[in-house]
């Protein structure tokens, strides 16, 4: 394991985990397969897993939203890590076969202060930055334009470089 371990969720959720820290999960965002193997768990990855889930959520947010809508409704997905040294995790053997790196999961209530978030340059505690500012830096600038309405189109999402950053 390293130093850190990662989260991915949605930027619609950051002020709920703020609030409540991570719930275990009583269903899964991606259904299917997952849908059992997901309730009751928090889980996380490490860090050479994080574009991939990065990714699958990405891919979910386009598959239920109109791509111009992602944005508006915060359905953009984002990087949470916390240390990984007290974290008495469970192999989680589908995601790590998913995904690059090791998946773990825990099975009670995961506490916000013990979470950051990535902002699109550094490491925030989670809270002490709003969930709009986040979201933005996840989204591509170059394709997110807004017309004479102000109104969202082509919008792109990318992983900001350097997310694992120190």
């Amino acid at each position: 394991m390293t130093d850190y371990l990662y989260h991915v969720t949605l930027g619609s959720s950051l002020e709920s985990i703020a609030e409540h820290g991570l719930q275990p999960g009583g269903a899964s965002n991606f259904g299917g397969g997952y849908q059992a193997h997901s309730q009751g768990k928090v889980f996380f990855c490490e860090a050479e897993g994080v574009g991939c889930w990065w990714q699958k959520i990405a891919d979910l947010c386009f598959h239920h939203h109109e791509p111009e809508d992602v944005a508006d409704l915060f359905h953009v997905p984002v990087v949470l890590r916390t240390p990984e040294a007290d974290l008495i995790c469970i192999v989680d053997e589908i995601g790590s076969q998913d995904c690059p790196g090791e998946s773990v999961y825990v099975e009670e209530e995961f506490p916000a202060d013990e979470l950051e978030v990535w902002d699109g340059e550094k490491w925030q505690k989670l809270g002490e930055v709003s969930a709009e500012d986040v979201v933005s830096a996840y989204i591509a600038k170059d394709k997110a334009v807004s017309d004479e309405d102000g109104e969202w189109r082509d919008v792109e999402l990318e992983l900001p470089d350097g997310w694992d950053s120190e």
